[in-house]
């Protein structure tokens, strides 16, 4: 099995944990977030900050939606680290380039290689 997922407001505590419990049961999830935000320049004590290249520094900022699913995500808890790391680092694809807001949302269950 594979679950090939695509998700705007992603904050529902049961569907991600019924996702998450399958990461755990060793079934490849996929999932593409909406994770919208802005850079800001980084200040410090009403200077810009700057890089050793004299380079702007700015930092990623995100956008409401972005931030409340970035947090029921994370709380999620898992029996074992092992799927913990899989599922912070190889079950999200962070969608931030685009234009417009993520509408697609939709789960696809794979089986045998076909939907």
């Amino acid at each position: 099995y594979r679950l090939l997922a695509a998700v705007y407001e992603f904050t529902h505590k049961e569907s991600i944990q019924a996702l998450a419990s399958a990461v755990e049961r060793g079934v490849s999830v996929k999932i593409v977030r909406h994770c919208k935000g802005s850079y800001h320049t980084r200040v410090k004590r009403d200077d810009i900050v700057k890089d050793e290249s004299g380079n702007i520094v700015k930092d990623w900022i995100p956008d409401d939606t972005t931030e409340a699913a970035k947090k029921a995500i994370d709380a999620v808890g898992f029996q074992s680290l092992k799927y913990a790391r899989v599922w912070q680092h190889d079950t999200f694809i962070e969608r931030k380039h685009s234009a417009g807001i993520m509408h697609n949302k939709f789960i696809i269950l794979v089986l045998n290689g076909k939907p």
